[in-house]
């Protein structure tokens, strides 16, 4: 969990925001979070998924459906991924739905391809200001 170092009183963890994809990281952060999410009053999930399974042999995680076994009431928000996900368009949905934390899974590049291309993992961590779950 990283917290902004500008924050100055502890997050209220009432809404938290869940960045989606449909990663193996997105997919661990998510169960990493789950003490949290079932404590939360509200799960926004920002879904920028590429409607690919996590593993090639196995079905897509249903979302809904771990939302609704674990008693989660969550609203889902769409994200254009058409050209890939910006760290500032996460951002961007996760303030405009006011949340209290943002739950996302972290991958690393290499330092070439990071310079080159970005990446969410670092902007996020840069830009953040609000508390951030993340999970490699």
């Amino acid at each position: 969990m990283i917290v902004p170092e500008a924050r100055t009183q502890a997050p209220r963890l009432e809404r938290i925001a869940f960045a989606w994809n449909g990663s193996a990281s997105a997919l661990r952060a998510l169960h990493s979070a789950l003490p949290l999410l079932l404590r939360s009053g509200r799960l926004v999930v920002l879904n920028g998924s590429r409607q690919e399974p996590v593993a090639p042999r196995l079905p897509a995680f249903d979302i809904e459906q771990f939302c609704w076994r674990h008693e989660l009431h969550c609203e889902r928000i769409a994200i254009d991924a058409r050209e890939g996900i910006s760290g500032g368009a996460l951002l961007s949905a996760a303030m405009a739905a006011n949340v209290d934390m943002l739950v996302l899974g972290a991958f690393g590049h290499s330092r070439l391809r990071e310079w080159a291309l970005g990446g969410i993992t670092s902007h996020m961590l840069a830009q953040s200001p609000i508390p951030l779950l993340m999970r490699h």
